[in-house]
């Protein structure tokens, strides 16, 4: 629920329910959830949220990064690319 209003507060400009949205998502970052977070993130500028899901990868086990690399979210974001490139610069 918390992304779908997260894509509300953003397109209606409601700036405080959309940082709350994001500390919401940031709580529940996982290896399953991650990818798809990670691209909401970037389609609505939530730049803490999305430094999280990239903490998150950073320092996750190998064993938890290759779940995440595998999943279907990961595997159709549009973002696959350039986040495989970044978690390759510090991994």
């Amino acid at each position: 629920m918390a992304q779908h209003l997260l894509v509300a507060a953003d397109m209606y400009g409601l700036d405080r329910l959309k940082v709350m949205c994001e500390r919401k998502l940031a709580l529940g970052v996982a290896a399953g959830t991650v990818a798809a977070t990670l691209a909401l993130a970037e389609l609505h500028g939530c730049a803490q949220l999305k430094a999280k899901c990239i903490e998150f990868m950073v320092e996750a086990s190998p064993e938890i990064l290759s779940a995440v690399l595998a999943t279907e979210g990961f595997k159709r974001s549009e973002i696959h690319d350039k986040t495989a490139k970044m978690i390759g610069l510090f991994y």
